[in-house]
């Protein structure tokens, strides 16, 4: 089964996103918090796609609880 993490400050659409994944055999984890998720993605779980609305309310982009991707 594939897994999903959901982030988008509204939360009806996190929620309805998760539901539309959840009925296609997906694990689906959803946070309308933006410091949850990052903490969440800081974590040890693992999932196969990381879907994030911008902007995010709670995280701003110059954000240092957010890691820096480097080629």
């Amino acid at each position: 089964m594939k897994s999903i993490l959901i982030a988008d400050g509204n939360e009806c659409v996190a929620e309805m996103l998760a539901y539309v994944f959840f009925r296609h055999d997906w694990t689906a984890i959803q946070y309308s918090d933006g410091k949850r998720a990052a903490g969440e993605l800081w974590g040890s779980a693992h999932y196969d796609v990381v879907l994030v609305c911008y902007p995010f309310d709670g995280i701003d982009v110059g954000d240092s609880a957010l890691p820096s991707w480097s080629a």
